[in-house]
This record gives structure tokens, C-alpha cells and sequence, in this order.
């Protein structure tokens, strides 16, 4: 596989900004997570202050990460994703570069960062074959636009009725923007299951269609699942995570690569009406505690280990790193990923295969 070189340009401000250094390299983590294997990164940055961190981290330290230290890096040949404070004092032109780089990129001090990267992408055109299976064309796409721009009340009626409801709806939306007051609610007095919708609607008549065709880290490891078996696959999950005492409303948190188990606990979860909190699998333990303390979590899913680009990802280890600072959880499920030897908690930690081994999967 030809590589496939992308820069990443990065720079922080540790001391004043209000994204810090660890928050900023797990949004690095996600783009390389997302990106093409064998992607080259190039990160300009604090050697002082990033490179312990990309050491240390479970996905930096194992990608393609090369880190160039640059402690001032406005008026560059592009422009950067933020400014940094220069040590020594900057000339007007390089503080009015860096004023609009603030204002473009922290307006409104929010705290997500945004990365570049650049790509070849190669443009594969569809089939015709496909083009002509697909539910829509442009001009039936365009008609429906201008319907429900035109009679949008009407449009969505009738639209909310493709999906199965427990409880009908009768009122379409109630949509407020002022400067008082934004409310955004649609169907509000209708109640749905979005795993019944998922899986169970679509029994009846494509049983054996197949809903999930996942590929592994080795291409050569693939699945295919129907519909019949994903819902007896979340059935099973549900039955598990109800026997271990996790009901409506519980906060229960996922920390997982993309592995068939994460769809299908998450259906599992909304299923029983258990609230689910997906967590990045490249995050920090850090990272972790502070979201599962937010929510309340008492219940954490992970696997022993990820697999990315041929590398192993810790997870179990990350997860029990920062279960340090979490004391109200219970429970700690655990998928068998890759079958090596993890800590274990004999009154915290569960195997998720035992958990449905023994219950039905309807």
C-alpha cells in the first residue's frame, strides 16, 4: 500500500489557552484514528511540553507521529490551527496574524479544536448498476427538499410515519429562536425504541438481509451480520446487562475500538432504556474519569485490547488507570478481544461472554 503523506499542523498555547495540551493530542489521536493507515503525521508543537505526552499516549505512541518543535509558529507557509505565545516579544504584523487566528479559531472560547488535514484522495465515480438501485435520484431528492421547505409541518407528518412508534405522535415540532429562548422538539409527545427501529422493523421481511459487514484490523477478518442475528446478538446484550442490575435511565459508558460489540451494546443499551456514553478509543485515562464522573456512570464497557494498524491498543489497562478516580462505578465489562493477560478485579470486572452465555437471546 503506497503511503499516504498528511501534515497536521498544530500549535497551543499551554499556558493560556483554554484547550490544554492533553486535550488537544486526543483530538490529534481521533484524526489519525480516522485516517488511511500508514498516514504520515507531522506535528508542530512544544517539544517540552507534547513530547512526553505523544510517549505516553496508547495511540500516538504507536502511529506515525513525527514531532517538530516549534515554539512560535505564526507566519508559516500556512496559516496555523491556533497561535501560541511567543517568548520574546512579537513585531504588530505577527500579533495581527495572530489576533485573527484567535478570533477565527477560540471564537466564542469554545473548547473543540479543529485539525487540517490534507489528503490524495482518489474519486471512485459510482456504477451505473448502483445509480440505478438507489432509492433517489437528484430530482427526486430536489422534490422532496422543496416540500418540505414549502408545507414543512405536512412533510414531516407524514415522513415521522416510516419509523414504528410506541405511542404515536400528534404534534410535528415545537421550534423557538430568540435571544431569550431556543427550544428545539420534534415528535415530543410520541415514545420510540431506537434499537426496534434499528433491528426489530426490519424482521419481518429482511431477516436474513445483511445489517453489518464489519472488517477488522487484518482485512482478512470480516463478518457479515443479518438482521435476524444482530437482533438476537442485541437481545442477548440487553439480557446480560439487565442480569447485572443495569435498568432505565442508568448511565452506561463505552470505551471500545470498532469492533461488532460496540453497535450491538449500544442497541443493547437503548433497548433497555439505559443511557449510553461513547468514549474515543484513543482517550487518556483522564480523559475517562472525567466523563464517566460527569454522567454519574456506575457501569464501564471495554474490551482487554484494541487492535490498530497491526499495534495493540491498552485498553483494559487505560480503563483501570482510570477507574482509580471513579469511585461510584460498579461494574466493568470486559470483551475478549485479543486474549491477553489484563489486570483483573475479581467483585468489579465481568467477561461480557460470560454475562450472556446463559440468557436467551429474544
Amino acid at each position: 500500500m503506497d503511503k499516504t503523506e498528511a501534515r497536521i499542523k498544530l500549535a497551543i498555547d499551554a499556558m493560556g489557552s483554554d484547550l490544554g495540551p492533553s486535550e488537544v493530542l486526543e483530538g490529534v489521536a481521533q484524526a489519525v484514528e480516522l485516517s488511511p493507515r500508514n498516514t504520515e503525521f507531522l506535528l508542530y508543537g512544544q517539544q517540552d511540553i507534547l513530547g512526553p505526552l505523544i510517549t505516553n499516549h496508547s495511540i500516538l505512541s504507536q502511529s506515525k507521529v513525527e514531532l517538530i518543535h516549534c515554539p512560535e509558529v505564526v507566519g508559516m507557509d500556512e496559516k496555523p490551527i491556533a497561535g501560541i505565545k511567543a517568548k520574546k516579544k512579537s513585531s504588530k504584523k505577527t500579533r495581527k496574524i495572530r489576533k485573527i487566528t484567535a478570533k477565527k479559531t477560540y471564537a466564542k472560547k469554545r473548547k473543540s479544536k479543529k485539525i487540517e488535514i490534507s489528503t490524495n484522495e482518489q474519486i471512485i465515480k459510482t456504477r451505473p448498476e448502483w445509480i440505478k438501485r438507489s432509492l433517489a435520484n437528484k430530482s427526486q431528492y430536489q422534490k422532496k427538499y422543496s416540500e418540505s421547505i414549502k408545507n414543512n409541518n405536512s412533510f414531516w407528518k407524514k415522513e415521522g410515519k416510516r419509523i414504528t412508534w410506541i405511542k404515536p405522535y400528534k404534534k410535528i415540532k415545537d421550534v423557538k429562536y430568540s435571544k431569550d429562548e431556543v427550544r428545539i422538539k420534534w415528535f415530543e409527545d410520541g415514545t420510540l425504541n431506537a434499537s426496534a427501529n434499528c433491528i426489530d422493523r426490519h424482521l419481518k421481511d429482511k431477516k436474513d438481509k445483511t445489517a453489518i459487514i464489519w472488517v477488522g484490523d487484518d482485512p482478512k477478518d470480516t463478518q457479515k451480520i443479518s438482521y435476524k442475528q444482530l437482533h438476537q446478538k442485541v437481545s442477548k446484550a440487553a439480557n446480560g446487562l439487565k442480569k447485572l442490575g443495569i435498568q432505565k435511565g442508568d448511565r452506561v459508558t463505552i470505551y471500545l475500538t470498532m469492533i461488532p460489540e460496540l453497535a450491538v451494546l449500544m442497541l443493547a443499551c437503548a433497548r433497555i432504556g439505559a443511557i449510553h456514553s461513547i468514549i474515543f478509543g484513543g482517550f487518556s485515562a483522564d480523559s475517562i474519569s472525567g466523563r464517566v464522573n460527569d454522567c454519574k456512570s456506575e457501569y464501564i464497557i471495554t474490551a482487554d485490547e484494541g487492535v490498530r494498524g497491526g499495534k495493540i491498543i491498552p485498553l483494559k489497562a487505560t480503563t483501570d488507570e482510570a477507574l482509580v478516580n471513579c469511585p461510584d462505578v460498579k461494574k466493568c465489562i470486559v470483551v475478549k478481544r485479543t486474549g491477553n493477560y489484563v489486570f483483573w478485579s475479581q467483585d468489579r470486572d465481568v467477561w461480557y461472554h460470560d454475562l450472556i452465555k446463559d440468557v436467551p437471546n429474544h
